[in-house]
């Protein structure tokens, strides 16, 4: 493992936040269209969203103390230092957390108890990514579970936080979303495959093999547009060129992913990158059907 992951900047994971910013960003939008339109609690929404992600990312490597602590390939004093910077990310995490947690409470208040639930259900998949017992990164269920977790879920709470209620089309909206949330994860189980597996961290990615894996992410994002066309055929999508520079982009990344090592390190933050591409030219896309629709 790299000590150099755990500076704040990196702890951070910058190139994730295009999750929280997108998924947020359509459920308000998705509200709005439908007369549920406000910009104070749009804003709350979206930076309780950012702080969320935040918060999981500080907190997810807690976990790795434990291999720190059993690691014979360092001195005892880099061994300190380490486990230093991962509490001073905890704490910070956690602080993000109280943060987002308070903006949960008034966007409750200002809705009704069904948000709350559904922020308790998202605090929950998130800690237990890598919390025991649950941990279920190390039982292969990451990727599976962010698609409901970090996809399905976030979009529609943030419409929730603004319609105090769930709609067909948040949930069908969130579908492209969520099957990117998943890729975002698998780009980081691909570049960490090594190394989680000498660890014994028997992630989704360790356990089908790294040629399953990418075909995995392959697969995620052709059916990420196939879902595309069914929506934009049903009429919840209009303006589909909208989506064409971030194909270009997908297609670039196919090439990166055919690279012996499958793009190492880049890929995450490439794959981060085109999850902003595509989420700008698919929340113009939705704006269109509502403009037209």
């Amino acid at each position: 493992m790299d000590p150099r992951k755990y500076s704040l900047v990196r702890a951070l994971r910058p190139f994730s936040y295009s999750v929280a910013l997108i998924a947020c960003g359509l459920g308000v939008l998705v509200a709005s269209q439908e007369g549920y339109g406000n910009s104070l609690r749009a804003f709350w929404v979206i930076l309780a969203g950012v702080l969320a992600q935040a918060t999981v990312n500080l907190i997810n490597d807690h976990s790795d103390k434990s291999l720190w602590r059993a690691s014979t390939e360092i001195s005892e004093s880099q061994r300190q230092r380490v486990l230093a910077l991962i509490s001073r990310n905890t704490r910070i995490g956690i602080l993000c957390g109280m943060a987002a947690a308070v903006i949960g409470l008034w966007l409750t208040w200002q809705t009704n108890l069904g948000l709350l639930l559904l922020c308790i259900a998202g605090f929950l998949g998130g800690y237990y990514y890598t919390a025991e017992p649950v941990n279920y990164k190390r039982r292969g269920l990451g990727v599976i579970l962010v698609f409901w977790f970090t996809g399905v879920l976030l979009v529609v709470g943030a419409y929730y936080s603004m319609a105090a209620g769930i709609s067909l089309n948040s949930v069908l909206l969130s579908l492209p979303i969520a099957i990117l949330s998943s890729l975002l994860l698998l780009s980081n189980e691909l570049r960490d495959l090594d190394a989680d597996r000498q660890y014994g961290l028997k992630t989704l990615s360790v356990r089908i093999g790294f040629g399953a894996a990418r075909l995995l992410y392959w697969g995620l994002l052709v059916s990420c547009y196939l879902v595309c066309v069914i929506l934009w055929r049903q009429g919840f999508l209009g303006e589909p060129l909208a989506l064409l520079p971030s194909l270009l982009f997908a297609l670039w990344l196919l090439r990166i992913l055919a690279l012996p090592d499958g793009g190492g390190v880049t890929l995450p933050p490439l794959t981060g990158r085109y999850f902003m591409l595509f989420g700008v030219g698919y929340l113009y896309s939705v704006y269109a059907a509502g403009a037209t629709g």
